[in-house]
């Protein structure tokens, strides 16, 4: 027996400490209250695919197509449909490993959802390029944090009643301009 495991389990000086819950484990089951505090075991975590963890990735998504079409120089109005689910499938296979602990690469089922992913994003990109492709507004910024950290554009801050500054911050998703008659307009 090693000798940390054997100090645990026996110790040397004829006093047993703990909590009352710890002993209470012990009186309804001798054999988990060892494998708990003297094996220190642990239930295994059970990953789940949960409806943030959808969101959190079709936006990461969104915004890897739009640095993509950023860095070619591109409006997203000049891909075809063919190569908007190419560039989604490139996507999609580059961020499914860093969801929650790759847990789309751990069973059958989750590499299905992986499928299931690149339609939702293939879907979404393809209304986007629709869109870019009738409207005179362009994306200017994906992601886009306002309020926060030293790159983010001005909190929206309002007076109240009794000289009470309320500040509000968060992130736009999408920041898209548009100029008109010399007036620049903007789209959230």
């Amino acid at each position: 027996l090693p000798k940390e495991l054997a100090n645990r389990l026996y110790p040397k000086n004829n006093k047993l400490r703990g909590s009352v819950t710890r002993f209470e484990s012990f009186q309804a089951c001798p054999f988990k209250h060892f494998a708990q505090y003297g094996l220190s075991l642990k239930e295994r975590a059970v990953f789940r695919l949960q409806a943030p963890d959808w969101g959190q990735f079709l936006h990461a998504a969104l915004k890897n197509f739009g640095d993509r079409m950023a860095e070619e120089g591109r409006d997203w109005g000049s891909v075809s449909r063919q190569e908007c689910r190419e560039i989604v499938n490139i996507v999609v296979d580059e961020l499914a490993p860093k969801l929650q602990n790759e847990i789309l690469l751990s069973s059958e089922q989750h590499k299905h959802l992986v499928g299931r992913l690149k339609r939702t994003v293939t879907r979404s990109v393809e209304r986007l390029v629709e869109f870019d492709q009738v409207s005179v507004f362009k994306p200017m910024a994906m992601e886009k944090s306002f309020g926060r950290g030293a790159d983010a554009l001005a909190p929206l801050v309002y007076m109240l009643p009794d000289e009470v500054g309320l500040e509000i911050v968060g992130q736009i998703d999408r920041l898209d301009t548009a100029e008109y008659e010399g007036k620049k307009y903007m789209l959230v």
